[in-house]
């Protein structure tokens, strides 16, 4: 995601980082990169920070959680994916940086 993140909000950061990894959703064994530990450190952020976000994306309905093993944890993690209005989101803003790369590609 090297690059994806340049003048995105951290939600957007997550949303975008959430919908890469949608092939996992409701899988047994989830990847630690849907935990938020795992965002966090994919994103470089705090886990502190990603934790906050989470939690407002979840009271917006554009994320939910599912408490689920995890490679190499002791415990069960919450693991996070989108809801279908996060997954409409991810999609916008998916496409609006295409048309940015491509205006920038013209200019």
């Amino acid at each position: 995601m090297t690059g994806e993140g340049e003048g995105r909000t951290v939600a957007e950061m997550i949303i975008l980082h959430l919908f890469h990894y949608m092939r996992f959703m409701r899988e047994f064994l989830c990847p630690r990169e849907l935990t938020q530990e795992g965002i966090a450190e994919k994103l470089g952020k705090s886990r502190q920070h990603v934790a906050s976000e989470l939690r407002k994306l979840k009271a917006e309905r554009q994320v939910e959680f599912e408490v689920t093993h995890a490679p190499m944890a002791r415990t069960k993690r919450k693991a996070f994916y989108l809801t279908q209005k996060g997954i409409t989101r991810a999609m916008r803003l998916r496409e609006r940086a295409e048309t940015e790369r491509g205006c920038a590609a013209l200019g």
